[in-house]
């Protein structure tokens, strides 16, 4: 049984595409948070109630969450 000479480029096109697809669905998804976050951060500011403060907050850490987690998977990419 022959392997194609062309198999490990095709794998390697595959990876880098499933690489591409997850930084992109990860860009939209921590885009729709931080907006989300930014909107509740603002309400926040004009009725002060420690609840919106906490989910504001908390909105925001998974911006930034979201954000390094995306870094990663791109630099990864990268090396592929």
């Amino acid at each position: 049984m022959r392997i194609c000479v062309c198999t490990r480029v095709c794998l390697r096109e595959r990876i880098s595409i499933d690489y591409r697809r997850a930084v992109t669905a990860m860009a939209i998804i921590g885009l729709l948070v931080a907006v989300t976050a930014n909107a509740f951060t603002a309400y926040a500011i004009r009725r002060p109630r420690y609840v919106l403060r906490r989910l504001a907050g908390c909105l925001q850490l998974g911006a930034g969450n979201n954000t390094v987690s995306m870094d990663e998977v791109f630099f990864l990419c990268l090396g592929c």
